[in-house]
């Protein structure tokens, strides 16, 4: 009978917290090579489990696109220097991103150029 118990108490507990490893995969992205995109940030989105960052992109072409870059969490940022105040709307950011593998206009941002020069996020090392 204890063995029943203790089996069922262990299933329960790793059923509970099974969620708390759970992530979606970064599958959508482009990780062989980092691209560069400037544009105004027209939204801030300071939440988890990820931070968005959208902006306002001139193309080649002359054409305003619309970017949406997916950021890491809350957390993480704050544990490198940022605040809900590092980014604000009306900013003009030049953004490293990996890009979205079906060519559409977004990507998960690597880390940001401000304009004044200030970087947030971390460079990855080549």
């Amino acid at each position: 009978m204890k063995t029943g118990i203790l089996t069922l108490s262990l299933l329960a507990a790793v059923a509970l917290g099974a969620p708390a490893f759970a992530h979606h995969s970064a599958a959508q992205y482009d990780r062989t090579e980092m691209i560069v995109v400037t544009g105004e940030v027209t939204e801030y989105q300071w939440t988890n489990p990820h931070t968005w960052i959208y902006m306002r992109v001139t193309a080649a072409d002359g054409q305003a696109q619309e970017w949406a870059l997916e950021g890491e969490s809350v957390g993480q940022y704050v544990r490198i220097g940022w605040t809900a105040e590092s980014v604000k709307l009306g900013d003009v950011v030049e953004a490293h991103v990996w890009p979205l593998k079906d060519g559409s206009s977004g990507g998960q941002l690597g880390y940001l150029v401000m304009q004044d020069g200030t970087i947030l996020g971390e460079v990855p090392e080549d």
